[in-house]
């Protein structure tokens, strides 16, 4: 019985994240948004999924629509591939432009007993969920302003 109690507390003490986690500097690797879009940053790819057409298909034009999308999916891959971000021990918060050298701070905070980062730059609060898939480090945001229609973003990044 002891044995499985410290097997059940190692596995909860392995889940168990803190601002130390998620201090460094990160680049994305991997963007999606909701069912409409993924980015694989690192093969410079992006995909729109099957659900653009249905959100088009009422357009007046639904072909340029589903461009005017693609031309904003690509804007949204070129911008992430030129961004980093770092999360200092002290809890600045900074975004670098590495094509334009230049750089935004911030502050944020991390919530370690709900997982939960807020970021506050330029006068604007993000929150997201913070997880890990193996060494990344994956934000996770509800987007949309339409509560019946929200859907998640997820930022995969690789610490630098």
């Amino acid at each position: 019985m002891k044995i499985l109690l410290v097997i059940i507390g190692l596995a909860f003490s392995t889940c168990v994240l803190s601002q130390n986690k998620i201090t460094g500097r990160w680049k994305p690797v991997f963007f999606s948004m909701g069912k409409m879009m993924t980015a694989d940053i690192k093969a410079d790819t992006v995909f729109l999924s099957d659900t653009v057409d249905v959100i088009v298909k009422d357009d007046k034009d639904p072909a340029a629509s589903k461009e005017l999308l693609q031309m904003m999916a690509g804007a949204v891959l070129r911008k992430m591939k030129n961004m980093e971000q770092e999360f200092s021990s002290s809890g600045v918060y900074t975004e670098v432009n590495k094509k334009s050298n230049t750089s935004k701070t911030g502050t944020y905070t991390f919530d370690a007993a709900t997982n939960l980062l807020t970021t506050v730059l330029d006068g604007v609060t993000a929150k997201y969920t913070v997880s890990f898939k193996k060494d990344h480090l994956v934000l996770t945001a509800e987007v949309g302003s339409n509560p019946d229609k929200r859907g998640e973003m997820i930022i995969e990044y690789e610490k630098m």
